[in-house]
């Protein structure tokens, strides 16, 4: 028969060349990937494993099956890779971390069988319920005389998490941490967050915006960060946020804005632009373009963000006004900044400008700096003290339910 509906993708032939498989998205959900198989001598083609579906097994406490059921749909690109037995008569596959084999000769309607349990150890952890969110933005900026927005001004859709403390009560208002992914070539996506789930569990709602520029909507939106470098996904971002204080959930007297890398350059850059912040931690914060053009990794690479280099033409004039240590005077919240002392990425240069931008005007301000190489963290142990510095500041201004 004809394929109708999503494009097949890792499209296998199996070793006694009797099947061919593939992954294939739903026509609601293209990146929920579940696996087919097409028997090349009837012609049948048959949904094998439903990676949404619950094992049929009426033994399963109801625990099991929520832990199976979570499994299978935490991961966004549902089944993740497969392949073949040597017989061709099995399929060995991923999903939400842990391995499944499917029987091409078991009765219709069989499911797959888990073989293993990596994340059994999360069964008796309460954790907080995670929800996509979408709202509008405008893409151009309102004119700085008027404050309007030009005609016809163009919107664009932007979506994020929005991460609940376990045992929610619906409706009630609570503190907001705001986290922001790095990048911005990146996304928070709806799967298993470490960060959001132990901000969560200190009874805080967690906002993870997907900003312009993040890559979970296209090129165009993708690109539309273009020479706008803050400005742009600050709109966006607090667009989101003023969404959800619409919705009667948020105590506005305690939000707080965090993110490391770009999400570093965002928490810095929205300190210099509002003023409602309970408290800030910026991670390996870009705050000055010049540096990165000058001394990052990527140096001169770094010109595309903007547009040319600074020292060609007024460039210059674009790098200073979408850096924050530009906004200073503005910068009024309490800090806590962290980075690697050698971090090749973002140079620590422009954590002690932010350092010193804030501590020398007698804003509350402290500045861990790790003694090793790298963009972040990567040891278990540094790891885990990032984690608990991070819990420790928010602690000291964010009350807790």
């Amino acid at each position: 028969p004809a394929l109708t509906g999503p494009t097949p993708l890792a499209v296998k032939v199996s070793p006694d060349g009797r099947s061919v498989g593939m992954l294939r998205g739903r026509d609601t959900d293209q990146h929920q990937l579940d696996f087919w198989s097409y028997d090349l001598r009837d012609r049948s083609l048959r949904l094998r494993a439903d990676s949404k579906r619950l094992v049929a097994d009426e033994q399963l406490s109801d625990e099991e099956k929520a832990r199976r059921e979570r499994e299978r749909t935490a991961d966004f690109h549902g089944i993740v890779d497969y392949d073949w037995s040597p017989d061709g008569r099995r399929v060995l596959f991923v999903l939400g971390g842990d391995l499944y084999l499917c029987d091409l000769d078991a009765p219709p309607g069989a499911a797959p069988r888990q073989l293993t349990s990596f994340n059994s150890a999360f069964d008796s952890l309460a954790l907080g319920k995670t929800e996509t969110i979408t709202w509008t933005a405008p893409l151009p900026a309102p004119d700085p005389k008027t404050g309007k927005l030009p005609k016809d001004a163009k919107q664009l859709t932007v979506n994020g998490l929005l991460t609940y403390p376990p045992h929610y009560t619906p409706g009630k208002k609570l503190p907001l941490v705001l986290y922001i992914h790095g990048g911005p070539t990146s996304a928070s996506k709806d799967t298993f967050s470490v960060w959001a789930q132990l901000i969560a569990a200190q009874g805080w709602l967690v906002f993870e915006p997907n900003y312009r520029g993040s890559d979970n909507e296209g090129d165009d939106f993708a690109s539309a960060i273009v020479d706008d470098s803050g400005d742009g996904p600050g709109r966006d971002t607090l667009a989101g946020l003023e969404l959800l204080k619409q919705r009667g959930i948020v105590d506005e007297a305690n939000i707080a804005v965090t993110g490391w890398s770009y999400g570093g350059y965002m928490t810095s850059w929205l300190i210099g632009h509002a003023s409602f912040w309970k408290t800030a931690i910026a991670g390996a914060p870009v705050t000055n373009l010049l540096d990165q053009y000058n001394l990052s990794d990527s140096n001169v690479m770094r010109a595309a963000a903007i547009g040319g280099s600074p020292y060609i033409g007024d460039w210059m004039q674009h790098f200073v006004a979408q850096s924050p240590i530009t906004y200073y005077k503005n910068m009024i919240t309490p800090t806590l900044i962290l980075q690697d002392t050698g971090d090749y990425r973002v140079t620590i240069t422009q954590g002690y400008e932010l350092y010193h931008a804030l501590k020398d005007r007698g804003i509350r301000t402290e500045f861990y700096a790790y003694p090793i190489g790298g963009h972040s963290p990567a040891d278990p142990v540094r790891m885990r003290d990032v984690y608990r510095r991070w819990i420790e500041w928010l602690d000291q201004f964010l009350p807790h339910n």
